[in-house]
């Protein structure tokens, strides 16, 4: 068995006993050779010469030299006629070129003249149309000469790159940006992460097949290469997690097992024959959220860490969000989802064992995942309002109830903000309490702060405002108080 074109077989090799010998002169399809030697893992010399393409015309006076050879070194004698299957001939490669556009690309001044000798010398032909269009003729072996911006540096090459004279000025307009552009948003997070301890990382595009498309309907949708250099780098990654888990586990493998790494990158899917190309940031957190120290001890890294690192960015650009549970996910093992009507713009949440078993890392990794896209269109359109400082007093008023165990906090903090009450600033929960004893509930324990913009409150105000607060808990969640 043989690989035209890569490898040859063993039982159609030559050996110290070889007496006939089939001499067989061939040209390949470049592309087809290139294919078959990556899908096989073989780089041979053959594969080597033919994936860059041969002369067709050298096909028979390559064989002939062959045989020549054969009868001087090693004796014998032809014993038949030469056999050819052209099927389809290869002509020399002919297209047009502005002799205008060679001099403006190659940032030379010289005549047509000039021009055409340098390619004559080079075996390339020229037949003139009209003023400064010429039809050139490019010899068949020339496989890399197929453009006028090919000829353009081939004239280049011989005219000599040191006598291209660089232009003594260069003029430019500069633009002004607007005030908020994606470059000017990214930094400030990006000095907002570095200042709380984080490093930035940068992974490569590539990655690997097991990576990307959990399920048939996710695998139709990634976007592989068609000649990938290595297994490791055959798609385009659909999300930042699997990189920032990587990034996380060799750090924690060359003794630095506590890591706060982010990333700015693209991410990349297909729809239907659309492709789509996306803009995100990964905050990742593992092991301890500082350094040990005497004053806070072993304090791991945890989802209400990177929950507040997320929540700090949004706050700082003035976009105000909606809280949501991760009910189900390709990558996280349970979180939140942070949306603003119905556009998504971050997941928060810790990632799923499937996904570090697959990397091979067992400690666990908290992610914030910003869909930088839907974002920024936000933070554009936000503006920023100063408020005076208020003078007043606050007023708080500390509330206990038992309640069913599946609800949320959430859903608690939704349901209160529907009263839409204006002196109500705060809502806090300061105790959380379980035991078998209350069968299926928990107990939460709630600090509200009152506050008015223009004056001192009356305990009449907040004591009515508790009260709707006390009767829509019981209304709809059956609250009991404590």
């Amino acid at each position: 068995m043989c690989l035209a074109g890569v490898f040859g077989g063993l039982d159609s090799g030559v050996s110290n006993n070889t007496k006939n010998i089939f001499i067989e002169s061939a040209l390949f399809n470049a592309v087809s050779i290139r294919k078959t030697a990556k899908r096989h893992g073989l780089n041979t010399d053959a594969s080597f010469r033919y994936e860059r393409g041969v002369d067709s015309n050298m096909v028979i006076p390559a064989l002939i030299r062959a045989s020549q050879l054969i009868l001087e070194l090693g004796g014998g004698e032809i014993s038949s006629e030469i056999f050819d299957f052209y099927p389809e001939k290869q002509n020399d490669y002919n297209f047009e070129i502005n002799f205008d556009n060679v001099r403006k690309i190659g940032g030379f001044n010289i005549d047509n003249h000039k021009i055409i000798e340098i390619l004559n010398h080079l075996e390339i032909e020229l037949e003139i149309i009209k003023g400064n269009i010429a039809k050139v003729v490019v010899p068949n072996y020339r496989n890399d000469v197929r453009r006028e911006i090919d000829i353009t540096e081939e004239v280049m090459r011989i005219y000599g790159y040191n006598n291209i004279l660089i232009p003594e000025k260069i003029n430019s307009t500069p633009s002004i940006p607007a005030l908020k552009n994606n470059h000017i948003v990214q930094q400030k997070i990006s000095n907002h992460l570095v200042s709380l301890g984080f490093h930035e990382m940068i992974n490569n595009s590539l990655t690997k097949d097991l990576y990307v498309g959990n399920g048939e309907n996710n695998k139709k949708k990634e976007i592989a290469l068609l000649n990938p250099l290595s297994k490791d780098n055959s798609v385009l990654r659909e999300t930042l997690i699997f990189g920032g888990v990587e990034a996380t586990k060799h750090n924690h493998f060359n003794g630095n097992p506590n890591t706060k790494l982010f990333e700015w990158g693209k991410v990349y899917c297909k729809e239907n024959t659309h492709f789509i190309e996306k803009n995100n940031l990964l905050i990742i957190v593992s092991g301890l959220q500082n350094n040990e120290h005497w004053f806070n001890g072993k304090l791991q890294s945890s989802f209400f860490q990177i929950k507040g690192l997320v929540e700090s960015i949004f706050k700082s650009f003035g976009v105000k969000f909606d809280l949501e549970i991760l009910k189900s996910d390709n990558h996280f093992e349970e979180g939140i989802i942070l949306k603003k009507g119905n556009k998504i713009l971050s997941k928060i949440g810790l990632v799923k064992k499937d996904i570090l078993t697959l990397v091979g890392f067992k400690e666990p990794c908290f992610v914030g995942e910003i869909y930088f896209d839907e974002f920024k269109q936000y933070v554009m359109n936000s503006k920023i309002k100063f408020n005076p400082i208020n003078k007043f007093q606050n007023s708080y008023r500390d509330l206990s109830f038992l309640i069913k165990e599946e609800v949320t906090m959430n859903e608690i903090l939704l349901v209160i903000k529907k009263l839409n009450s204006s002196i109500l600033k705060t809502i806090s929960l300061f105790d959380i309490y379980r035991d078998k004893k209350l069968k299926g509930k928990k107990s939460y324990g709630f600090r509200f702060e009152f506050l008015h913009s223009e004056r001192t409150l009356k305990d009449d105000e907040v004591e009515k405002v508790m009260r709707k607060i006390q009767d829509i808990l019981i209304q709809e969640f059956n609250a009991v108080l404590r």
